[in-house]
């Protein structure tokens, strides 16, 4: 089976299992899987399975897929004990069904899925089980992907293997200009299996739009990924693909966003450099490019979801948490954008400053600066009101105390209309930048970037930071605008961002003496 030799190739000649040195230490200290899946558990023909209660390190396969409707075999509180005697294979959807063979074939005793490896109706179990996905998926031998399954009901084995067929590419042999003459091989095949077409096939997997599948892929040391053709297989030092072509590199293409990136991650050390580019990646590579477009659920777990990761961000580094931020270099990171504007999310209870109180994939600008400017402002006081004893977790609430300069300003929102002043640096960046920046006196400042219509609201602007472009002639100030929240004087919401141009580095512009130190609090 071509699956079991690509593991037994990356056990062999990787060093993918100890590639995330954090999560591997959680687990070797206790950090474990409740419960597992004994596939072995009755003697054949029986393809019986049950759960078992783990109390030491073990192997075992990890089921990425998506749930879909109508999934009503899962492990409650009044079951889990007839569970842990059988389970009938045969009542089983055919995802569960597949993966169980699947896990059979590649040679293991143990798979882990979430419908019944954890108590969905038992918030405790939830809560516990969950803070632990991280160090599931990055233990686990190898993570089967159940890519383009629509459901727990569709199962995921392909019935068009490529490796079934003739293989489609031949090997030739050149010598002639190539360099210092050494035999070259050049392959050819057919277009229907281009490699590099595999990220726009990883695309279109029914998995690529789950949020919870987005950790669950990067943090894995070895994904199978099983699509309707044939199979797919990276781990975090190679890429291959079951039709024949040779490995190609795990950077290149769709490999590079699974569990290379995971491995990337890890491999920072703590210089101030590469805190920086961690935290850049967190934005602009996880949750812009990987996470926020995809669905949940449950609305409530859109920092759950991405706990795994956050973990791994934060490795050995001494820096703090806050609701889908970091503390360090917060100017950049409180100067996110909605891509579409949507009501704030009525289920989640982040603070108004955090990407995660709406429900909508979000952008960050800034990221089109060389560096990450510095802040403009001083971070007083913060706190996270956490919903439970995981602080990387839901939360209900918090509140950052900022000192920094502002000023009232008027906005003129004007959803989805064309540019209509002058404001080139705008190209390139996502977001509606449609909506007008002027200060109290009428005189225009520049674009917003909004969450909401802010009504009638008044509207305050907080200076964050001052970023030189790239060509290093002009500035652009970032601004945070904030309205009163509840009618007080000194506790405000954010409503978006904005963005103000400046012609030369080093000018002082005419508005900015209207801008006066003040102290607030963020909710």
């Amino acid at each position: 089976m071509i699956a079991r030799s690509w593991i037994l190739d990356c056990q062999l000649n990787h060093r993918c299992s100890e590639a995330i040195p954090t999560l591997t230490t959680q687990y070797l200290d206790g950090v474990r899987p409740a419960r597992m899946i004994d596939v072995a558990a009755f003697q054949h023909p029986s393809q019986d399975i049950r759960l078992v209660e783990m109390d030491q390190v073990c192997t075992y396969v990890a089921l990425s897929y998506c749930w879909g409707h109508g999934l009503s075999y899962v492990t409650k509180q009044d079951t889990l004990l007839s569970l842990l005697t059988r389970i009938s294979y045969n009542d089983l959807p055919q995802t569960f069904q597949h993966a169980i063979t699947a896990t059979r074939n590649l040679g293991y005793r143990y798979l882990w899925l979430d419908a019944l490896c954890i108590v969905q109706d038992s918030v405790q179990d939830w809560e516990r089980e969950s803070q632990k996905m991280g160090v599931i998926y990055s233990q686990a031998v190898v993570t089967i992907a159940a890519t383009e399954s629509r459901g727990v009901h569709d199962g995921f084995f392909n019935y068009e293997s490529c490796s079934e067929i003739s293989p489609s590419w031949k090997k030739m042999v050149v010598r002639d200009a190539v360099r210092y003459r050494e035999p070259t091989e050049l392959l050819l095949y057919e277009d229907a299996y281009d490699p590099m077409d595999a990220a726009t096939d990883m695309a279109a997997g029914t998995l690529a739009q789950r949020a919870w599948a987005c950790q669950e892929r990067i943090l894995s040391a070895r994904v199978l990924h099983y699509k309707k053709k044939q199979i797919y297989w990276e781990c975090r030092q190679a890429a291959h693909i079951e039709e024949g072509i040779p490995s190609f590199s795990n950077n290149s293409g769709w490999a590079g966003t699974g569990p290379s990136l995971g491995r990337e991650l890890a491999a920072y050390d703590i210089s101030d450099r590469d805190l920086s580019n961690r935290i850049f990646k967190w934005y602009n590579e996880i949750l812009h490019t990987h996470y926020s477009t995809r669905q949940l659920t449950y609305a409530s777990d859109r920092l759950p979801a991405i706990s795994g990761l956050a973990k791994l961000v934060r490795g050995s580094m001494n820096i703090t948490y806050l609701a889908g931020l970091w503390k360090e270099r917060l100017q950049f990171g409180l100067c996110w954008g909605v891509v579409n504007i949507v009501p704030r999310s009525t289920v989640n209870a982040s603070p108004s400053w955090s990407w995660t109180s709406y429900e909508t994939p979000v952008c960050w600008p800034m990221t089109v600066y060389e560096s990450f400017p510095p802040a403009l402002y001083y971070l007083d006081d913060f706190d996270i009101e956490l919903a439970s004893s995981d602080r990387f977790g839901r939360v209900n609430g918090g509140f950052l105390k900022i000192t920094g300069l502002m000023c009232v300003v008027q906005v003129e929102f004007l959803l989805g209309l064309a540019h209509r002043f002058n404001h080139s640096s705008l190209e390139g960046k996502m977001g509606d930048w449609s909506s007008k920046l002027s200060d109290f006196d009428g005189i225009h400042l520049g674009a917003a970037l909004l969450d909401r219509d802010p009504g009638t609201d008044v509207v305050h602007a907080l200076i964050l930071a001052k970023a030189e472009t790239r060509d290093g002639e002009h500035g652009e100030w970032n601004m945070l605008l904030v309205t009163c929240a509840g009618g007080t004087s000194d506790r405000f919401e954010r409503i978006g961002i904005a963005q103000v141009r400046s012609d030369g580095i080093e000018e002082k512009p005419l508005w900015l003496p209207k801008f006066e130190r003040r102290s607030i609090t963020l909710i």
